[in-house]
């Protein structure tokens, strides 16, 4: 049988109205989801994205809600769109640390499940001046206070970002993230330890850290405050000599990268 011009039109408008019928019913499927599937949903999004769902109506402000708070800062400026330029626009760095501000001023879980923050520091300092460095650096504290407050169980601080190589600045990591008893598990990357007090980590059983300005005494020091620790990996923390482990520790799982 031939086609006509008019089969075609029949056929596509079939096509189309199947497709409306498919977003339709992906609609109802998701109006009827418990909101505690849709939650869990949004924990594997960065919060740039979770936020977005604001137009799907089931979702709403149920990203004010959510146990998992993720900023990325490459996720939020989109790195394979940017312009060929080394250093993104201050603007943009201005607006995403505004961004981190005003998702944590309106966010109303009183504890979280996990928090991370994915930023190259030495961009988000310089060279916009002393002022502004100490300006951001009250910041950063800021957000990382929040999550120890919110009782968060795995804290994600990765100050390198998506840049590579070993930055001439580090981010000086307040003595709180060693007081959080709350912490599970903590990644920590391209950052300095200042002045630690007593570490009181109790329940912390995974230990991540990648390029951190660490003395053999400071790691001694550290693991002696996490008496329940299984996992430990240390990559590129070229200030280590000879670490030495507490022999109280129960490590199982132990990662050297040089």
């Amino acid at each position: 049988r031939r086609t006509t011009v008019g089969d075609d039109i029949s056929m596509e408008s079939g096509y189309v109205k199947h497709q409306k019928m498919d977003k339709d019913n992906v609609c109802d499927a998701i109006s009827n989801l418990p909101e505690s599937v849709l939650l869990h949903i949004l924990s594997f999004l960065p919060m740039i994205d979770a936020i977005r769902t604001v137009m799907v109506p089931r979702f709403r402000y149920l990203w004010t809600s959510t146990r998992h708070l993720s900023f990325d800062y490459c996720a939020y400026l989109n790195c394979n769109e940017e312009e060929e330029e080394e250093d993104p626009a201050f603007e943009v760095r201005e607006r995403f640390v505004n961004f981190i501000d005003h998702v944590l001023t309106l966010h109303e879980n009183p504890t979280i499940d996990s928090f991370r923050v994915s930023l190259n520091y030495a961009a988000m300092v310089y060279p916009d001046g002393v002022t502004e460095e100490i300006r951001r650096l009250n910041k950063m504290g800021t957000w990382i206070h929040f999550a120890a407050r919110r009782k968060v169980k795995f804290l994600d601080l990765n100050f390198l970002g998506c840049a590579e190589g070993i930055p001439a600045n580090l981010y000086v990591l307040p003595s709180i993230v060693l007081w959080c008893s709350s912490l599970v598990e903590l990644k920590l990357a391209s950052c300095e330890v200042g002045p630690m007090g007593r570490v009181q980590l109790r329940s912390l059983k995974k230990l991540f850290m990648k390029q951190i300005d660490l003395t053999d005494k400071q790691l001694a020091d550290i693991l002696s405050g996490f008496p329940l620790l299984k996992e430990l990996s240390l990559e590129d923390c070229d200030d280590l000599r000879e670490p030495k482990f507490c022999s109280g520790l129960s490590i199982e799982e132990l990662n050297l990268v040089d």
